[in-house]
């Protein structure tokens, strides 16, 4: 599941790094089935804004305070602070693949 926040920080990276064709797969991948669409309730803003202000010295943007708030909320069991990995992308150029949880490899710690 991807949110409106991430899907706007993706689609601006795609586009100053890959261009409009990247961007345009990225969208297309909903449509396809490949990545879902997650809906953000006032809730998720309320948890966003206070991750953000509580982890601002961390750099803790709305994107990934957003994925924290909708993780939590759906009590989310491969959610990153309970398992110690981080979410990455599969197969970035051609989005053949939806996003997945994987652990960091032990020289990347």
């Amino acid at each position: 599941m991807v949110t409106p926040t991430v899907i706007a920080e993706v689609c601006y990276l795609l586009q100053e790094r890959a261009g409009a064709p990247a961007e345009t797969r990225f969208l297309r991948s909903f449509d396809a089935g490949e990545l879902l669409l997650a809906d953000l309730t006032l809730t998720d803003l309320r948890r966003m804004a206070h991750l953000t202000e509580r982890y601002a010295d961390l750099g803790l943007g709305a994107a990934d305070a957003s994925v924290v708030a909708v993780a939590e909320r759906l009590e989310s069991p491969r959610s990153p602070p309970s398992t110690g990995g981080t979410l990455r992308w599969c197969d970035l150029p051609t989005f053949g693949s939806p996003l997945s949880y994987q652990p960091l490899p032990e020289g990347c710690r």
